[in-house]
């Protein structure tokens, strides 16, 4: 586990115990290439070293989809979130011409009030 990680841990630890909160752990498996048993692993046995005992079941976000997808729809239909449909390369072309600029690299909001059929 990085020590950025663990930082980030102790923090939160810290803030649950003195504000009288759960300190929960919730493990990013969704990234299949990079995800394995043996990180999970990792990170449950440094928490255990450093004393941070989670509280409740470990989470795994791969079990949560359906959850999350319902959340989704919820923002899509009160109209708090919407869609983006750039490409990989046109994100990266507006980001290259961002930096060019230099301006800060950032999403431009181009989909925000678009209507209609999602460009092919």
């Amino acid at each position: 586990m990085h020590i950025g990680g663990l930082r980030t841990a102790l923090y939160n630890y810290l803030y649950a115990r003195k504000n009288g909160g759960n300190f929960l752990l919730r493990i990013e498996d969704t990234d299949l290439k990079r995800n394995s048993k043996e990180a999970t692993k990792a990170i449950i046995e440094a928490f255990k070293w450093c004393g941070l005992e989670h509280d409740g079941e470990v989470t795994y976000q791969s079990e949560r989809f359906d959850l999350y997808k319902e959340y989704v729809k919820k923002l899509l239909d009160e109209g708090k979130a919407y869609y983006c449909y750039m490409s990989k390369e046109e994100l990266e072309e507006l980001r290259a011409k961002q930096e060019a600029a230099k301006e800060r690299p950032r999403y431009d909001g181009r989909y925000r009030e678009f209507k209609g059929m999602p460009p092919q």
